[in-house]
């Protein structure tokens, strides 16, 4: 037997549940009004309410998945056959009612979906930065193409990565990634800045100043390093890492191979060739030169044209220190 509509179920039991009151009340009022026929009268009515109860609910009911609210059939009877009761049930039905309604999806102003963060080994993490950055800075990227980096580079922040970041900032297709570029950047440049804040706040009171003089240079060199510091403020970051360098040099008389290096890398970042050969000159009289030192010597010597001493220095370097990206380098300057 085929199954009649809800739609057609619901008008069924209206006028069902209205021809029933109608009845009870025509009975009743053929009996004058007598108490004795006031229990059946009221049993009709009962029955009224519940058929035209079960008719809201039914109406109510949008799909064929959808739950019957029978909370709203429920106190629908009581609200027509006992309103005190009735009434009293009300605001639970609405409340029903309201969880049943399916709710619209939440919107933001501004959102953008990004991809799943994609699983890239270490080691390959500067490659592939560096390749996407060049799709970036070139404008022919393509938008889900500056989603995946967006996503790659809030999570794994880089120098080379901002580099990245400054592109797009300026070249993304939507405005939305071009701020949310924008505020990736400014984040991490408001971070490093309280950093510094943080440490030369804490300069008077040190008792040992030399630590935080060490905190003050790196600090400086990463702002500018990590290209968060452009034109000017860059050059003044760069200025200030020598500065705070050469103040721990004069307390300590020597500086530590780490920061020895770091100084290097501000001398060449600035261009001061003279300054970053006399560093190297001086790295190069050492016993036993720093590991860390030799690529950047070999830097040096290479800019400087002087290859020789840039394949002896890359030759020096141990085989633990190789990533894959450096060993086709080494092979190339150091063979025969």
């Amino acid at each position: 037997m085929r199954r009649l509509p809800r739609g057609a179920l619901a008008a069924l039991a209206g006028v069902l549940g209205i021809g029933l009151e109608l009845a009870a009340l025509a009975t009743w009022f053929a009996k004058g009004l007598d108490r004795a026929s006031l229990p059946a009268f009221w049993a009709a009515h009962t029955a009224a309410s519940a058929l035209l109860a079960a008719a809201l609910a039914l109406g109510l009911a949008r799909k064929r998945t959808q739950r019957r609210p029978a909370g709203v059939a429920l106190v629908g009877t009581l609200l027509m056959a006992w309103p005190v009761l009735g009434w009293a049930l009300l605001p639970l039905a609405l409340g029903r009612m309201r969880r049943l309604q399916p709710r619209p999806p939440r919107q933001r102003f501004g959102e953008v979906r990004l991809p799943p963060l994609e699983r890239i080994e270490p080691r390959r993490l500067a490659r592939r930065v560096a390749g996407l950055g060049a799709q970036v800075a070139r404008g022919s990227a393509p938008l889900p193409l500056q989603q995946q980096v967006l996503t790659l580079l809030t999570q794994r922040p880089s120098a080379a990565g901002n580099q990245t970041l400054a592109a797009l900032r300026e070249t993304g297709q939507l405005e939305d990634v071009r701020l949310l570029a924008y505020g990736v950047l400014d984040r991490q440049q408001q971070r490093l800045q309280n950093w510094i804040a943080q440490a030369r706040a804490a300069l008077p009171a040190a008792a040992d100043p030399a630590r935080l003089w060490a905190l003050l240079a790196e600090l400086h060199w990463e702002l500018a390093h990590q290209g968060l510091a452009s034109d000017d403020l860059r050059e003044h970051a760069l200025q200030q890492t020598l500065h705070w360098l050469q103040a721990l040099q004069q307390r300590q008389g020597e500086l530590a191979p780490r920061l020895r290096l770091l100084r290097l890398r501000a001398w060449l970042a600035l261009g001061r060739r003279d300054a970053a050969r006399a560093e190297v000159e001086a790295m190069a009289r050492e016993p036993s030169p720093d590991p860390a030192w030799l690529p950047y010597m070999a830097e040096w010597a290479y800019e400087a044209n002087q290859l020789d001493l840039c394949r002896r220095w890359l030759g020096q370097l141990p085989a633990t220190l190789l990533s894959d990206k450096l060993q086709p380098v080494v092979r190339y300057w150091t063979r025969a």
